[in-house]
Order: structure tokens, then C-alpha cells, then sequence
């Protein structure tokens, strides 16, 4: 269990940064939770090599300055953040969006849901995994 590493939620809209926590709050997650409005400012964050590195990015495809599947291309690219987990949080579902997140190495793709007690449900089927999951030996810096 990752317990002391952060979770990085990349929002901008202030309902869903709101259910994300409610959410992870309710689920008793103890893990911190680094929250960013846009692309940009996620960047910023990741290179901070004085940050905690977040072992699991959720990542809304909506966000402003760099947008989230953008953002997914240059995090998959980077030796250095490359291997981080990213979840798409998305508002709805085309294939041909889904595709391409997972052509450009996303780690999954959630659609949101409005229903708290849906999206209860998919926070909790996200946090099982990622802590769950194992990753690669020296995955950051």
C-alpha cells in the first residue's frame, strides 16, 4: 500500500474536484491529494523535484492552458514521469476518444458520473487498483 504518496487530480471544475474528495474521504483513503486546475500547473508540479512524485494521476481531458490528452502525450514521452499511471476522467465516452488515450498510454478511462453513489462506486474500483497495482523498481528520478 502506497499510503504516503499523493494522488495528482487534474480539474478545473470545482463540482468534481469536490466529489473526487468527498469520495476519497468517504473510502477512508489516508493518501494525500495534490489538486491542480489545468495542464500547466500539473507540469509545473511533476518537475518540482521537490514535490512528492503522485503515484497515480487522475486526469479530466477538459482542462485549460494544456489540455488533458496533451498532457497525456508529453507525460508519456518524459523518461522521467512516463511510468506514472494516468486515469482519464472523462465526461462522456466516444471509442474513438478512448482509443486514442489508450494509444497515447493512458492506464484507464472512467466516465464520470453526476450519481454520487455511482461515482463512489468508480473512485472505489480506481483506488483498489492503484493500490493494488504494482509498479516498476526506480519508476521516477
Amino acid at each position: 500500500m502506497r499510503e504516503t504518496e499523493p494522488l495528482l487530480l487534474v480539474e478545473s471544475r470545482k463540482i468534481d474536484v469536490m466529489m473526487v474528495r468527498h469520495a476519497l474521504k468517504e473510502l477512508g483513503v489516508r493518501n494525500p491529494l495534490v489538486h491542480v486546475t489545468n495542464g500547466k500547473q500539473a507540469l509545473e508540479y511533476l518537475k518540482d523535484t521537490g514535490q512528492g512524485i503522485p503515484s497515480l494521476i487522475l486526469l479530466d481531458l477538459n482542462t485549460p492552458r494544456i489540455n488533458g490528452m496533451d498532457l497525456l502525450r508529453i507525460l508519456k514521452i518524459d523518461e522521467q514521469l512516463k511510468a506514472i499511471p494516468v486515469l482519464i476522467l472523462a465526461d462522456f465516452s466516444e471509442q474513438q476518444d478512448v482509443n486514442k488515450n489508450f494509444d497515447l498510454g493512458a492506464a484507464g478511462y472512467i466516465v464520470k458520473s453526476a450519481v454520487h453513489h455511482k461515482f463512489i462506486e468508480k473512485i472505489k474500483t480506481i483506488y483498489s487498483y492503484w493500490s493494488l497495482s504494482e509498479l516498476p523498481n526506480g519508476r521516477y528520478r
